[in-house]
């Protein structure tokens, strides 16, 4: 069964000679070019905050994060049994946080 599409003739669409492509392929070249260099002349700049950000976040990725002395005190009191729990300060400071939220 066929069916008949109207405004399509089956032809095929016209191939451009030899010196109509170099031309096509210069042109898109040169366009190119133009774009390249208008996006190098692009600026960016940061508002204050943005740059305390970004400052704080390099201090942050340049520290360690951990202090190490506090933690091998805290595990030979943990291991010795002299660490002590103070439940009342636990208890305000989690109502502090409460408050807070």
């Amino acid at each position: 069964m066929v069916n008949k599409i109207d405004g399509v003739t089956g032809q095929h669409p016209p191939v451009p000679n030899q010196g109509q492509r170099v031309e096509n392929d210069q042109r898109a070249q040169g366009n190119r070019g133009t774009a390249a260099s208008e996006a190098a002349s692009d600026q960016v700049s940061l508002t204050s905050s943005a740059q305390l950000l970004k400052e704080l976040n390099e201090a942050v990725n340049n520290s360690s994060g951990t202090d190490t002395s506090r933690i091998e005190a805290l595990r030979k009191a943990i291991t010795d049994g002299t660490y002590q729990v103070d439940a009342g300060t636990i208890a305000d400071k989690l109502l502090d946080l409460d408050q807070q939220l």
